[in-house]
């Protein structure tokens, strides 16, 4: 039987957010043992109110949600809104959160604190921009090394933005973070970009099969994704059954949960650029070794999809 994984997750509860966290919350080798919420795909309260709204649907309330930072270290940035206003695709009313179960502790806090008494056994997966992740590792600058791993979603491969020229979402939103993270990682974290996210798509026949389940969760989960269907078709340009649809954050769950579910990957040493006119929070990969530096990221270049598709599949069942 494998180990049970203790999991932190730090996310910016976007609809992708929801379907990663509810893969999570129905693997019997996972224990979720907290959620921390930050700024990104919509402002920090909506992050918070999004995640509860997900753990009633899957009756898990006791697990500890955090609210964390509302803003960027350095630059505030405005999102881009492809979630909806509200992270969810603005259908409020589909359900109604219990706010109490909110935590008083600041996330940044919560993350430096479970990381501590639980050295060497906790699996922290990152979903949205890293900045309680990075305060979290100045705080505790010896926290990387606490960590059991860490997985990041975020970041991009050959200089192709999703959200600025050369930045990809996560990254662009708080650039300064990214960067503190990369730099201060001493073992590989394993990260999946947004252009390899692109290439591992899902059909429109995978989403009708999801919907076709017909339970609570299935129901939840298409309803909060409509607005990110309708970004997709308008970007692809696909419609109907050829237009596809990412579940970038997905990706980066399976991945920690599934080593066979990862067909290739290679350690390198990657950075975020800070100074570019046009390349900011562009990652920067040493492909070639001339910096002369540890890898300190395993870089997933290839899935197997037909285990990412079963277990989004299973997690509405």
């Amino acid at each position: 039987m494998p180990d049970v994984i203790q999991m932190l997750i730090d996310c910016d509860a976007g609809n992708d957010d929801a379907e990663a966290i509810a893969i999570a919350l129905t693997q019997p080798d996972v224990e979720v043992v907290g959620i921390t919420c930050v700024n990104g795909n919509t402002n920090v309260d909506n992050v918070c109110r999004n995640v509860l709204r997900l753990l009633k649907v899957y009756d898990r309330e006791e697990i500890p949600v955090f609210k964390g930072c509302a803003t960027a270290l350095v630059h505030n940035i405005k999102t881009d809104g492809v979630h909806g206003s509200d992270g969810f695709g603005d259908v409020p009313e589909l359900v109604i959160p219990d706010m109490s179960r909110l935590k008083a502790e600041h996330a940044v806090n919560a993350i430096v604190r479970i990381v501590n008494q639980h050295p060497g056994q906790v699996s922290l997966v990152t979903l949205g921009p890293l900045t309680n992740v990075a305060m979290a590792m100045r705080i505790d600058p010896e926290l990387p090394k606490k960590l059991k791993d860490l997985t990041i979603m975020g970041g991009n491969l050959n200089a192709k933005g999703n959200f600025t020229p050369c930045g990809e979402f996560n990254f662009s939103m708080d650039p300064e973070a990214a960067h503190i993270v990369l730099n201060s990682i001493e073992s590989p974290a394993t990260i999946v970009t947004s252009d390899v996210c692109e290439e591992h798509p899902l059909t429109q026949s995978w989403l009708d099969k999801r919907l076709a389940v017909g339970t609570e969760k299935a129901n939840f989960l298409t309803s909060i994704s409509k607005s990110l269907k309708s970004f997709f078709s308008e970007t692809f340009g696909g419609k109907g059954q050829n237009c596809p649809y990412l579940s970038w954050d997905s990706l980066a769950m399976i991945s920690r949960i599934r080593s066979d579910a990862v067909l290739e990957s290679e350690g390198l040493y990657a950075t975020v650029e800070l100074d570019g006119k046009l390349t900011r929070a562009q990652m920067i990969i040493d492909w070639r070794g001339s910096l002369g530096k540890h890898a300190n990221v395993n870089i997933v270049k290839k899935l197997d999809i037909n285990i990412i598709q079963d277990m989004m599949l299973e997690s509405v069942k």
